[in-house]
């Protein structure tokens, strides 16, 4: 029997795990198991299947945690939470982001300059809003 999580660090761990997708091929590749591909796909599907109401928090987490590099950027984004997170390197306070987000739910991208183009959400095929 899992322990229920408080909904603030439940919904934190869904919104890194819908935050850390576009950056799972840097930050993991396709050598170590599971490959980036394989945790964007159980991220996805956990995501989707959060929105039945099912706690995917303790799932999403093990997800999170599989790779060292995967766990220090997950660390640093759950003690950063969403004010000016720089998803990869810099200092947070120096480039405030924008965040583009699937109309899905499952799929978070954070624009780091101004030229920067959103990409289309791999899991819907859906142009992600931004704001």
């Amino acid at each position: 029997m899992s322990t229920k999580m408080p909904i603030s660090q439940e919904a934190a761990i869904l919104e890194c795990g819908r935050t850390i997708r576009p950056y799972l091929a840097e930050l993991v590749g396709p050598w170590h198991p599971p490959s980036a591909d394989e945790m964007d796909h159980d991220l996805a599907s956990l995501l989707e299947e959060s929105k039945t109401g099912r706690n995917v928090a303790e799932p999403i987490m093990k997800i999170l945690t599989s790779h060292e590099t995967t766990t220090a950027w997950t660390d640093r984004f759950l003690q950063g939470q969403y004010s000016n997170f720089n998803p990869l390197v810099g200092d947070p306070n120096i480039l405030t982001p924008g965040k583009c987000a699937c109309p899905g739910g499952d799929y978070n991208w954070y624009q780091q300059s101004s030229g920067d183009i959103p990409p289309i959400c791999p899991t819907h095929g859906f142009q992600l809003n931004c704001g």
